[in-house]
């Protein structure tokens, strides 16, 4: 998967889309990890 620098990159674009066997569902970890820490970072601090 291609590394995104800016959030104007088309961070979802794939360098193997020939080697994907579709249908298929592509999880991007820094992605959902920049995503959590935005919304803790709307919602204020996390309560245990």
């Amino acid at each position: 998967m291609k590394k995104s620098e800016t959030s104007n990159d088309i961070w979802y674009l794939i360098d193997n889309e020939q080697d994907v066997n579709s249908p298929a569902l592509l999880v991007y970890p820094d992605r959902i990890e920049h995503n959590i820490y935005k919304m803790i970072e709307i919602a204020g601090t996390v309560i245990n």
